[in-house]
């Protein structure tokens, strides 16, 4: 749908976005494009019906909790690469538009925050810095009315007031 905004003076914008593919959603696996109130064996009964196999033959390649972790690190190392590569000097702001699951886990596994679920349409900010050159560590953190935030001005924001 962007695409075909660019004659109308939105080919800069379009040029500048980055599609990853580290903050896609999760991978349900087998679970995948399922109602949320279908379990995991209920998902290998389908599926094994769908391919004409026994059940104990259907793979569940859903993506694990270590696996969702080094991708978001990984997108963290990207952002990281990005800011330095730049000849500003300045904070890099990043638009990271991906689904609940993966910000959900995101904030639990990078901001210490359990937040039971994310809203669709939501914003939330989360502030990343790294205290040395060099350093893999990667200090995030989330002001309090900054997760989560849903109908409101994003302008409204405490941090993006100064």
């Amino acid at each position: 749908m962007l695409e075909t905004r660019r004659d109308e003076g939105f080919g800069d914008l379009l040029d500048s976005i980055t599609p990853l593919e580290l903050i896609r959603e999760i991978s349900f696996g087998i679970r995948e494009e399922r109602p949320r109130s279908v379990s995991l064996a209920e998902a290998r009964k389908i599926v094994a019906a769908e391919k004409g196999i026994a059940e104990k033959d259907v793979i569940d390649n859903a993506e694990t909790s270590a696996q969702i972790k080094e991708r978001q690190i990984n997108f963290l190392r990207f952002i990281r690469g990005e800011s330095a590569a730049s000849s500003e000097d300045c904070v890099p702001k990043v638009l990271a538009v991906s689904h609940g699951g993966f910000i959900r886990r995101f904030l639990a596994n990078h901001c210490d925050r359990n937040i039971e679920k994310i809203r669709n349409c939501s914003v939330t900010i989360i502030n990343v810095r790294w205290p040395a050159a060099g350093d893999d560590e990667v200090l995030c953190e989330c002001r309090e009315g900054e997760v989560d935030v849903w109908d409101q001005d994003v302008y409204s924001f405490p941090s993006l007031r100064s």
